[in-house]
């Protein structure tokens, strides 16, 4: 259970949207990331834990909308922690924020129905524009984490020539975007069409590569070789 020595919950603000849980074994990080968010009126930091238990415990009370968390805690698998949390809390927008990330890591993440993963080399800018992207129920992919798998699929260049079929030119455009971490408005802006037609753009490259969401088919993309290094 949560104790005063390693827990603080905030209750002094009430005119913000998005309740946050902060979780990391090092407590000086949730305070880094408290500090940083909790400026904006939209974000509630409801409590910061450094343990699975206490993330579970205070999640139960306090029915976070997000959850900020890097899911290495001692003594605890990376997969046994995300696995947990979805189980217990299925409705809660999960974002990885954590130092290591291999290409494993990564994919099990996604299988698992995180929407979002950030490395803590992110600048303060994307941390912010990750929490509100996955608050806002969309998916969040950390461009580094992106390049660093992309990285290893040019080992199959015939695999990728095939597989550039079935995706048009749009469709593999918009794609391409979303593995940059781009929200669907980003993409809006950027290929100068409506946030209407990038959805239905999203919804059939999804249904396309038999994918549950967004974050998946760029998982798969990369390990298909849609998306070059």
């Amino acid at each position: 259970m949560p104790t005063s020595d390693n827990l603080e919950t905030t209750e002094n603000s009430t005119d913000r949207d998005i309740r946050i849980i902060l979780a990391d074994a090092q407590p000086v990080v949730c305070l880094g990331l408290k500090a940083l968010l909790s400026p904006y009126r939209d974000f509630r930091v409801v409590a910061t834990v450094n343990s699975l238990e206490q993330l579970i415990a205070l999640s139960a009370t306090q029915k976070p909308d997000l959850l900020v968390l890097e899911p290495a805690f001692p003594g605890t698998a990376f997969a046994t922690a995300l696995q947990t949390i979805r189980r217990e809390f299925p409705r809660c927008g999960v974002l990885v924020f954590t130092e290591t990330y291999q290409e494993f890591m990564v994919l099990e993440a996604i299988r698992l129905g995180v929407q979002g993963f950030l490395t803590k080399q992110a600048s303060p800018a994307a941390i912010v524009s990750a929490v509100r992207t996955v608050a806002d129920g969309q998916h969040y992919l950390d461009p580094v984490v992106t390049s660093k798998v992309t990285g290893q699929v040019g080992r199959y260049p015939e695999r990728r020539r095939n597989n550039h079929r079935y995706l048009t030119p749009r469709e593999k455009a918009v794609l391409e975007l979303l593995a940059e971490g781009h929200c669907t408005r980003a993409i809006s802006e950027s290929l100068a069409i409506s946030e209407r037609t990038v959805k239905y753009h999203i919804t059939a490259l999804l249904q396309k590569m038999h994918a549950r969401n967004r974050v998946e088919a760029v998982s798969r993309a990369i390990a298909e070789g849609l998306i070059g290094a």
